[in-house]
């Protein structure tokens, strides 16, 4: 009865393995396709966070140069198991000021495109707003799914 009840637990952490390496999956592809979108175009990218008026202009310029690689180099991390519980706390965090700044800018009232991926305007740049809201709250599920199934495989060992 023991085997049953070992082999049971056994597929149930399987199984959580496998949802976990997908939520590190999806997290990883998005903020490497945001963080490498944002490379070249970091002058449009400086404009976006700019337009949050959140921030003084030599913090805007500092963070529109760092933070796509941020972003990249976390996403990349965030593949090897080892560094997973670092990458995801930094895709978390940076995932979670997002969602202050887009909540910031609703109330506010601002009708600005988030900058997440395309830093062009769009005609209803306010819906777009709503609409990364509501994805980057998908992704901190997703970080918070990544950060627990980590800490509860540390505390296994």
């Amino acid at each position: 009865m023991t085997l049953v009840l070992n082999s049971s637990n056994f597929a149930a952490r399987l199984l959580d393995a496998r949802y976990a390496w997908v939520s590190r999956i999806v997290l990883a592809a998005v903020f490497l396709v945001y963080g490498a979108s944002k490379i070249p175009n970091l002058d449009d990218f400086a404009r976006s966070i700019e337009n949050y008026r959140l921030l003084p202009e030599a913090v805007v310029n500092a963070l529109a140069i760092t933070l796509p690689w941020i972003e990249v180099i976390a996403a990349l991390a965030l593949l090897f198991r080892r560094l997973a519980p670092g990458a995801v706390v930094t895709i978390g965090g940076m995932t979670l000021v997002f969602v202050v700044a887009i909540i910031s800018a609703l109330v506010r009232g601002l009708d600005i495109n988030c900058g997440c991926l395309d830093t062009g305007t769009t005609a209803d740049a306010r819906n777009n707003l709503f609409q990364h809201l509501v994805f980057d709250l998908f992704l901190l599920v997703l970080a918070a799914h990544v950060w627990w199934w980590a800490r509860r495989n540390e505390a296994t060992r």
